[in-house]
C-alpha cells in the first residue's frame, strides 16, 4: 500500500505524509510549502514559487481589489499546482490523498490507474460557508464576492466524484450532509496537538483573561466576543487577541477593533513557539466561529490546561460541560452567561481545565496519524 499525498499550500499534509512516511506507505509528499515539515527530501517534492506569487500579489493589490486579486491569483495557484502534480500521479500508489479539491487531473488520472481518492476538506462545505458569510457580511455591510457558478459547481463535482472525503469534525461532516453529500463516504479524522510544544505552566499573575488566539476575520465571530466583553466589563480581567489579519480583511478588521478600543489587547504576531506563554497565563480561551473546520489553537490551548467556550460551528472537540461550555453562533448573551460562570467560580474552572488537558493528551498528531493509517488501511481492504 503506497499513498501520494498533495498540498497545495501546507495545512496538517505535513503531519499526514510523516506518519505515512514513518508507516513506510508514502509514495511522495508535493507542496508548495514546507513549514514544520519532517518529511524526508528523497520522499518530498516542493513548488515553492506559486505559493510567493500568490501572497506577494495580494499584499501588492490596492485594498478595494484585493479579494478580487487573491481569487484570481489562487485560481491560477490552483491550476498550475494541478497540472505540475499530475506528473507525478504513477501507477506505484494505491491512494491519491490530495489537500481541498481542484485537482481534477490528479484526481482523473489517479483513478485512470485504479487509485483510490480522498479530498482532505479542512472547513465547512463551501456552500455552506457561502451561505452564512453572506449573512454576516451583511452585519459588517460590506458585499461577499462569491465563488461563482463554475468554481462552484466544480468543487461540487470533485467531491461527487472522489472515493472519500476527509474532514476534521463532525460539524464539517453535517455541512456535506446538509448539501447533499453522501455521508457513507465521509471519514471523520479530528486534528492533533504537540504535546512537546503545548503543555501546562505556572500563570504569573491572578488576572482573568480570555484569549483568542487566531487571525481576524469576519468568520471568526470576533465581533460577539467583543461585544460580550464590552458588556460584561468585568473587574480585574482582560481579553487578549493574538493572531494576524489577512490583507483582504485589513480594513473591516480594522474599523471593527478601532470600534472597541480599549476593551483588549492586541499582540499582532507571535512565533508559534511562544503562543504556549500566552495560552499558560489566559483563564480561558473563547472560539466564538461562525464556520471552521476544527482549529488548531483549540486544542493548543487545551494542551496548556484551560477551559474553553466554544460554538458548535467551531468543530470542536470540547464536550459541553466537561471541558467548557458551547454556545450558539451569533449569541451575545449566551455568551456572555458562560464567561460569567468561570469567572464567578475559580475552582469548577481550574476543574474543566484538568479535563482540557486530559483530552488533549488524547488528541495528539500520533492519534491522529494512527486514525490516519486505519482509515488507508480500510480504504485499500488491508488488514
Amino acid at each position: 500500500m503506497k499513498v501520494i499525498i498533495s498540498c497545495c499550500g501546507w495545512f496538517h499534509a505535513r503531519h499526514a505524509a510523516f506518519v505515512a512516511e514513518k508507516a513506510g506507505i508514502l509514495s511522495l509528499y508535493i507542496t508548495t510549502n514546507l513549514r514544520y515539515s519532517k518529511v524526508s527530501p528523497k520522499l518530498t517534492k516542493k513548488i515553492p514559487l506559486i505559493e510567493n506569487i500568490h501572497a506577494y500579489g495580494i499584499k501588492l493589490t490596492p485594498y478595494p481589489l484585493r479579494q478580487l486579486t487573491g481569487d484570481y491569483l489562487n485560481r491560477i495557484k490552483k491550476a498550475i499546482f494541478d497540472e505540475l502534480v499530475s506528473k507525478y500521479v504513477d501507477r506505484n500508489s494505491r491512494i491519491f490523498h490530495g489537500f481541498t479539491a481542484l485537482q481534477p487531473k490528479c484526481y482523473k488520472k489517479a483513478k485512470d490507474f485504479g487509485m483510490k481518492t480522498i479530498i482532505d476538506w479542512a472547513i465547512a462545505h463551501p456552500q455552506y460557508n457561502e451561505n452564512i458569510l453572506s449573512e454576516e457580511y451583511k452585519l459588517y455591510r460590506i458585499q461577499l464576492r462569491k465563488e461563482g457558478k463554475y468554481w462552484r459547481e466544480r468543487k461540487s463535482k470533485e467531491f461527487a466524484k472522489a472515493d472519500f472525503i476527509m474532514v476534521p469534525s463532525g460539524f464539517v461532516k453535517d455541512t456535506f450532509i446538509a448539501m447533499g453529500g453522501d455521508k457513507e463516504k465521509i471519514i471523520v479524522n479530528p486534528f492533533g496537538v504537540d504535546l512537546s510544544m503545548f503543555y501546562p505552566k505556572k500563570k504569573t499573575d491572578n488576572k482573568f483573561r480570555i484569549i483568542f488566539a487566531t487571525s481576524l476575520m469576519p468568520r471568526r465571530g470576533i465581533i460577539y466576543l467583543l461585544q460580550a466583553v464590552k458588556e460584561l466589563r468585568l473587574k480585574n480581567s482582560e481579553l487578549l487577541l493574538v493572531g494576524g489579519i489577512r490583507p483582504e480583511y485589513e480594513k473591516v478588521m480594522k474599523a471593527v477593533l478601532h470600534k472597541y478600543s480599549g476593551l483588549f489587547r492586541y499582540v499582532k504576531w507571535t512565533p508559534h513557539s511562544e503562543l504556549i506563554d500566552y495560552y499558560s497565563n489566559a483563564s480561558i480561551f473563547v472560539n466564538p466561529s461562525l464556520s471552521e473546520g476544527s482549529s488548531y489553537w483549540v486544542y493548543e490551548a487545551m494542551a496548556c490546561g484551560i477551559p474553553g467556550i466554544v460554538t458548535p460551528n467551531a468543530g470542536t472537540v470540547i464536550r459541553d460541560g466537561v471541558e467548557g461550555y458551547i454556545f450558539p453562533i451569533r449569541n451575545v448573551q449566551g455568551l456572555k452567561e458562560k464567561i460569567l460562570l468561570l469567572y464567578e467560580n475559580e475552582e469548577f474552572r481550574q476543574h474543566m481545565g484538568r479535563n482540557a488537558l486530559e483530552t488533549a493528551k488524547r488528541m495528539t498528531w500520533e492519534a491522529y496519524g494512527e486514525r490516519l493509517i486505519n482509515s488507508y488501511k480500510q480504504i485499500c481492504g488491508d488488514k
